[in-house]
Order: structure tokens, then C-alpha cells, then sequence
């Protein structure tokens, strides 16, 4: 059977009756490509695209010259020429396809012509076929070299990529720096079926494509941003995300991959990078899409800032969201005709909303998002919730929802070739608690698929068991395309625990001071991270002290360069991890991690930010942490390493999964109300003495003060209070999305005359 891609095509109706032909023809098996983006060649303009390319086992390469008129056109040979040399060019690249200077591949080229009824002219060299005389010219075609089909098929799926500008002086074998090398000279990328289809399908309406870290999200983002603008030079492409230093980034690939199919520069005024929040009157690398959305609509734009009092700590961009969605009265200026969203996790549904509002009709609206990255306080939700209230399954706002609503595509990206397996599925198993044993009678898990078949779609295959509720089973990575050969697992992931935190903080140097000198890393194969931002500088400071005493170049992200600067020359780079998203390095150094074993308070959310901190590696991890708790969580990595990083566990009841929502998950987002005068008297005090020093708070006494805070107000919220205040106004960092805004918890402000005249 035939597996059909929709790409881009402005010929429809040849497309529809030759997606009917091939859906009848069950002898022949493979894929069949419509819009194939090719690489551009010289001298041949404007044909970068073919209108539709078969790859099968039985008929190997087909390509097909779609003519929608009703007379076939008398250029149809030399179309079919360029189409040949097309095809050519990409094999050329691939010795293996020749011998004694011949290719071995026979590319076939035919024009399809439905509409034509009329007797075809008939060109021996230049198949011109229509429904009826189509199958006849097939049938002729067969593959000679069937051992080669495979590698013909990775071979027509690569596409180059951005290389990196790393130099790198000799090395020495088997070193760490060599092993970086090889890994920078590989300079092509092999799209598996489920990213092709994420690039080049497009519907009228909503897509999203979900995938653990190191799928490609990103990069099929990208490459489908690059690949809208060549077919569709004149629409407004938007383009947004959660981490402002990754801006650079996007604009680079998506640049590289759009010349790289056209041999033209982007048209920048047709496609907007930008972050999700923004500033007010910002320059491009300042802009973001809430303040496009309030500038468009004439709407006062809200900073965390400067209104910090106002928006609350809990979620402050979703309230300011929340309040421009209530001003703007559902009359949006409709500006953009397609607008891709990455890291969708991180975002409130109102900000969702708010770029459908921006959405010319048919809303086509393009999402990715990694569950297991969520640092949020509920669930990632199908995307078609966020726009139905879920009683009768009505859209919120039906002004601008009431085209293309029920048009939603889902693609799920299976493959994870951007990071080692084993940090992978370490990383995985710690997120989910696999191996964890908790104290005072807890269950184990933190969290868990509620969808079984989740696991098959992200790339896990039964072992053992029955993956079934209730049910005991086992699960490991289903093998993938082949990996580069991987690091001794000892060497590749590690887990340290240390007396003091001053010791933990001697090692780290010495191992870096290690891998510059002897391992012949390079500053930016080394990225230092600290999951817990609230208490990033405090985590930091020393190792950045000493580093600096070392003279060993290290930046903070955000505070030593702009905010949109992430790396940042011979210097390695250290940021809490909100700012390390999007961004990936082979030495990852993960400090303080003690605070990922155990807490009252979010364990997903906790367990989720130590799954992302290690899975920015692509080559190796170090997990470090100082007293008892790390010791917890060295022993729950042994014991997941112990099983080959399978996970040999019991598969939650449904009932156990709603209590497991409960307990580590689903926190209510509420609004804060300004009216709560006898909370706000009772704890005011308190929250003075904090603020300005006379009591020291760690993090779980700060999280155990929050826990209360929310049952305290719960009632309040089921009352449905509406209005805003600030109560605990503690820069929680992990509540806040524009994460580049945190400052150090050293720099404390004088707010006694504030705090005096709000207790008034």
C-alpha cells in the first residue's frame, strides 16, 4: 500500500486523480511525495520542486510532471529533462550509486495529463501518460539494484544542514574533542516520514506535532517555515517560541533552508521571528507576539517588569494574555495566514488564543510540544480544547473560530536523533519516577501517560509484560536509524553526590578545567545549567568565581550578553533552563539537582526540568547535587542504569493516574482578587519580614509557604473572584515565562513604604 505525503501542489486536480490511481494499486508499495523540496541547482530556476516523486521497493524512482491543462504543452520533454537532472544532481553527491561511471538507479520521469482525452503524442525517450494508459506505462518500470532501495530512500530524504563554525586544532584519537568532529562533520539530515510529513502537509486549520527532546521540533519547524515561504513567497509567516536567545538560531536555519531550496534570500518582511512575550516598541530582536497583538489592536501592553504588583506570581504572562483576550472584545486585526508555535508546552491557552485571534481565515495554526518539557502547573491539553469549552464541544469564540475549527492534524515525531539514547531514556525514566522509592508510603510514579499508545507513538516498543492498566510491563527505545558510536556509558552519564556544596563546586572546575585541557573540548561543547532558577545565582556563584580565578572565559546568559545572545565566542556559556531551551551542547553540567528527588510540591514539574537539563546533551551529562537528597537520586539512576534504561514497572490503574494528576500535577491556575483583605492582613506581615531579610527562607520552606497560600485561596477561586492583586510577591522564576528577566536573588529591593501603604 502506498503511503501518500501531501505537499504543496497548484495543480489539484491532476494530484487527485493520481492519489486515485495509486490508493487501487496494491501491488505497489512505498511512498509517494507530492511538493518534494529538492536542493536548488544551478542553472535549473524554478524547478527545485517536483510535483511528485514515488520512492518504491517495487518501482523504485518515479518522478511525475503533473499537467493540469487539457493540451499537453509542447515543452512537456524538456520539463522532463530538468526533472532528470534534478533527481541526478542529489545522486551524484552518493558514490555508492555508481559504478565504472555509470548510475546504477534508473530515475524515471513521467507526465501525467488527466485531462487530456485526445490520442497522446508519443515520444519513446518522454513518457505522456493519462488514467487510462498510466498503469500500462508503470508496469514497464521496475527496480533494477533492489539491495540499493534503502539506501536510495536515506539518500533522497537527506537534506544538508547548517554547519557549525567550531574550529578545532588537531586532536588527538579518541579523545572527547575528536568525538565532537566527527559529529560536526556529519553536515547532512535524514528526515524520517512523520518529519517530511511535518514539513511539507499544510491544512486549513490547526496542526500540531508532538515528539520528546531531540526529535527535530525545532528544526522541522524551521525547515517548514522555510519551505511555506518558497511555496507561498506573499504570506505573513509568523514564527514564535518561549526562549529569547534562541531567536538567532531560527532565523539562521530557517535562512539556510530556504536558499538552500531556492537559491534566493528570505523576504524578511513576509516572515516574522520573534519571542512570545516581547517589549512595547521593541526593535525586531525585542519584538514578541502578545506585543504585536497589542500593538495591532491598540491594546496597553503589560511588562513583567514594570507590572509585576499587578500581573501576580503565578502566571504572569498568561495573566497579561488574559487581559488583552478580555480588552480586545474578539475584533482582532487578522495580519498573519499562518503562524508556527514551538515549545507550546510552555504557554498559557489564552496565549494560544490570542495568535489564533491574529490568524487570517482559514486559521492555519502549526504547534510543537514536548509533554515531558512542560514547566507549567497543569497538563499539555489537546490543542482542541484550548479553543472548546468542553461541555458541547462549542468553540470559545466563535467570531473567529467558526472556519476551519474541526480541521486538526496531528503528527507525532518518533524518532530522537539529536540525543543519545541512553540520556534519553535516563532522563525519561527519572522524569516519570520509574525507579524512585519515596518516603513515607508515596507511590513512586510521578507521572504517566494517560494515553497507553503514547508510548509507540514517542518511539518505546514492548519488551515484556502487557502494556495494559494494572498491568506489569516492560518497555525500552525501539531502535532507530543508526547513531554514531556511543561514549562508554560510565563516562557518558554521570551521577555525583558531594558532602558540600563547596566541594561539588571544586569538582565542576577541575572537570572543566579537564575537559579544555586534556578532553580538547572547546568553551562551546560545554554548557553549565541549573534546573531550580529561583535559586540560579546562589547555585552559580561560586563556579563562576572560580572559573573567572581560572582564567576560564564563562558568561551568564541574559546578564554578561544581551538577552537574545546565547553563545557567545570562546566563552562557555551558564543559564538557568529557560534560557538553555532550544539550545543543545556535548558536555552538559547540571548543577544542584538535589532538588529534583524530593518535594511537596509539583514533583512533574520538578522531575520535568531535570529531564530537560539533561537532555540538552548530545554526547555526554554530569548530574551533580550535595547531601542527602542527591544521594536519593544517584540511587534511583543506578538502579535505572541496573535495568539497561528499560522501564520494568506497573502500569497505573486509571484511577491511580487521576491520583497521580492530583498530587504532582494538576495545581488550579487562578486569577488573584484584590478584595482578599483579611488573607492579605493576616499573612502581610510575614511577607514584609521576608522581603526585607529579617527572615530567611530555603527553597522548600518557600515552597511549603506557596503550598498553604494555594489551599488558603482555593475557595476564593471556586467563587469565581476575578479581579488581581499581589499577595507573595517572591520572584518565583519558575512561574514566570520570560525567564531572561531573572535577576539575583542577592539584589534585594527596599519595598518597606511600598508594602506599608498596600497593608493601608
Amino acid at each position: 500500500m502506498i503511503e501518500i505525503i501531501k505537499g504543496y501542489t497548484d495543480k489539484p486536480m491532476a494530484c487527485q486523480k493520481l492519489n486515485s490511481f495509486f490508493l487501487e494499486q496494491e501491488e505497489i508499495t512505498g511512498h509517494l511525495y507530492y511538493g518534494f523540496p529538492f536542493n536548488y541547482p544551478i542553472g535549473l530556476p524554478k524547478t527545485n520542486r517536483i510535483d511528485c516523486l514515488l520512492i518504491s521497493p517495487e518501482k523504485g524512482l518515479v518522478a511525475f510532471n503533473l499537467i493540469e491543462e487539457e493540451v499537453v504543452p509542447p515543452d512537456y520533454g524538456v520539463k522532463q529533462e530538468e526533472t532528470y537532472c534534478l533527481i541526478e544532481l542529489k545522486l551524484k553527491t552518493y558514490g555508492k550509486f555508481y559504478k565504472n561511471h555509470q548510475l546504477l538507479i534508473d530515475i524515471n520521469v513521467v507526465a501525467f495529463a488527466p485531462n487530456v482525452e485526445n490520442d497522446l503524442p508519443f515520444e519513446e525517450d518522454y513518457l505522456l501518460c493519462n488514467e487510462q494508459t498510466l498503469g500500462k506505462a508503470l508496469s514497464a518500470i521496475t527496480l533494477s539494484r533492489p539491495e540499493l532501495y534503502n539506501e536510495l530512500s536515506i539518500a533522497i530524504r537527506a537534506i544538508e544542514k547548517p554547519r557549525r563554525t567550531i574550529e578545532r586544532k588537531p586532536l588527538k584519537p579518541g579523545s572527547k574533542g575528536a568525538y565532537c568532529a566527527n559529529l560536526d562533520k556529519s553536515h547532512t539530515l535524514v528526515l524520517d516520514q512523520n518529519q517530511i510529513k511535518a514539513v511539507t502537509e499544510l491544512i486549513d486549520g490547526m496542526q500540531y506535532m508532538c515528539g520528546l527532546s531531540g526529535s527535530g521540533k525545532s528544526t522541522v519547524l524551521a525547515l517548514k517555515a522555510a519551505y511555506i515561504h518558497a511555496c507561498h513567497p506573499d504570506w505573513k509567516i509568523g514564527v514564535t517560541f518561549s526562549t529569547r536567545s534562541a531567536r538567532n538560531d531560527y532565523l539562521n536555519v530557517i535562512d539556510y533552508f530556504y536558499y538552500d531550496q531556492t537559491g534566493r534570500n528570505v523576504n524578511w518582511d513576509n516572515i516574522k521571528v520573534c519571542q512570545s512575550w516581547g517589549t512595547a516598541n521593541g526593535k525586531d530582536e525585542d519584538e514578541g507576539m502578545y506585543s504585536v497583538f497589542t500593538s495591532i489592536n491598540y491594546l496597553e501592553h503589560y511588562e513583567y517588569k514594570d507590572y509585576k504588583r499587578e500581573l501576580g506570581v503565578f502566571d504572569p504572562f498568561g495573566d497579561a494574555c488574559e487581559r488583552a483576550m478580555l480588552d480586545y472584545n474578539h475584533r482582532s486585526k487578522e495580519v498573519f495566514d499562518i503562524i508556527l508555535i514551538d515549545e507550546a508546552q510552555d504557554f498559557p491557552a489564552l496565549f494560544l488564543r490570542m495568535c489564533h485571534a491574529m490568524l487570517k481565515t482559514p486559521k492555519r495554526l502549526v504547534f510543537a510540544y514536548d509533554e515531558l518539557q512542560n514547566f507549567r502547573t497543569q497538563s499539555v491539553q489537546p490543542p482542541e480544547t484550548y479553543f472548546c469549552n468542553g461541555d458541547n464541544g462549542m468553540p470559545y469564540y466563535s467570531v473567529y473560530l467558526s472556519v476551519g475549527y474541526e480541521r486538526v492534524a496531528r503528527i507525532v515525531l518518533d524518532g530522537c536523533y539529536e540525543r543519545p539514547p541512553s540520556i534519553l531514556s535516563a532522563a525519561h525514566a527519572l522524569a516519570f519516577g520509574i525507579y524512585r522509592e519515596p518516603p513515607h508510603g508515596e507511590v513512586s510514579l510521578t507521572q504517566m501517560f494517560d494515553n497507553i499508545q503514547m508510548w509507540n507513538a514517542l518511539g518505546y516498543e514492548l519488551l515484556d509484560g502487557h502494556l495494559d492498566y494494572g498491568e506489569r510491563v516492560v518497555i525500552g527505545r525501539r531502535p532507530t536509524t543508526p547513531v554514531p558510536k556511543q561514549p562508554d556509558i560510565d563516562d557518558q552519564i554521570v551521577f555525583r553526590s558531594f558532602k558540600s556544596k563547596e566541594t561539588l563546586d571544586n569538582w565542576v572546575v577541575e572537570e572543566i578545567k579537564k575537559n579544555l585541557a586534556e578532553d580538547e573540548l572547546q568553551a562551546q561543547d560545554i554548557l553549565i545549567v541549573v534546573p531550580e532558577a529561583i535559586s540560579f545565582f546562589a547555585s552559580i556563584s561560586a563556579i563562576k568565581y572560580k572559573l573567572d580565578k581560572e582564567m576560564i572565559k564563562c558568561h551568564l546568559v541574559g546578564k554578561d550578553t544581551p538577552q537574545y545572545v546565547f553563545w557567545n565566542g570562546e566563552s562557555i556559556a551558564i543559564c538557568n533552563l529557560h534560557q538553555a531551551r532550544s539550545h543543545e551542547a556535548a558536555m552538559v553540567y547540571v548543577i544542584d539537582a538535589e532538588t529534583s528527588w524530593h518535594t511537596n510540591y509539583e514533583m512533574a514539574l520538578i522531575r520535568n526540568q531535570l529531564y530537560s537539563a539533561m537532555t540538552r546533551s548530545n554526547a555526554w551529562v554530569r548530574v551533580v547535587g550535595a547531601g542527602k537528597d542527591m544521594d536519593l537520586l544517584v540511587e534511583e539512576y543506578e538502579r535505572a542504569k541496573s535495568k539497561n534504561f528499560k522501564f520494568d514497572f506497573v502500569y497505573p490503574t486509571k484511577e491511580q493516574l487521576l491520583g497521580l494528576r492530583m498530587d504532582f500535577r494538576e495545581r488550579r491556575e487562578f486569577p488573584l482578587a484584590s478584595d482578599i483583605f483579611f488573607l492579605q492582613a493576616m499573612v502581610g506581615k510575614t511577607v514584609q519580614m521576608i522581603r526585607t531579610g529579617k527572615v530567611q527562607l530555603n527553597l522548600e520552606q518557600f515552597r511549603l509557604l506557596k503550598t498553604w497560600f494555594d489551599n488558603s485561596t482555593e475557595e476564593w477561586y471556586k467563587m469565581g473572584k476575578r479581579e488581581y492583586y499581589s499577595i507573595i510577591e517572591v520572584e518565583d522564576e519558575d512561574e514566570v515565562e520570560d525567564e531572561d528577566e531573572v535577576k539575583d536573588e542577592n539584589e534585594v529591593e527596599d519595598e518597606n513604604e511600598v508594602e506599608e501603604n498596600r497593608m493601608k
